[in-house]
């Protein structure tokens, strides 16, 4: 089981996730292709590249760009941090969920 955290989701399925036990690569962006779901976990710097950040628009998840670059330039963001940024930019909590799955140590959904 992994817990995860939803940054963000769109009418299609698209869901991107913040998954804190996942040190190197903690962004999980998963979207649907027909017949198979597929995802990815990337690091935030890998999170930031432009074939990504229309993801984030569409998922509603813009308000955590700013929180990946100072991941990327190094700097700890707490969970904690992360879930006060949701309440302020979203007005909700930050949904936390509990993926059966063991997501520790993928490269991406398809072997999970």
């Amino acid at each position: 089981m992994t817990v995860c955290y939803q940054i963000g989701a769109d009418k299609g399925w698209s869901v991107i996730s913040y998954i804190p036990d996942r040190s190197q690569s903690p962004i999980l962006i998963e979207c649907p292709i027909p017949f198979l779901a597929a995802g990815n976990f990337l690091s935030p710097k890998e999170s930031l590249k432009d074939k990504w950040i229309e993801t984030f628009r569409e998922t509603k998840a813009e308000w955590f760009l700013p929180l990946l670059r100072r991941m990327a330039a190094g700097e700890q963001v707490s969970l904690t941090e992360i879930q006060q940024a949701h309440q302020v930019a979203r007005g909700t909590p930050l949904q936390r969920t509990e993926d059966p799955r063991d997501l520790s140590d993928n490269d991406n959904t398809s072997n999970a």
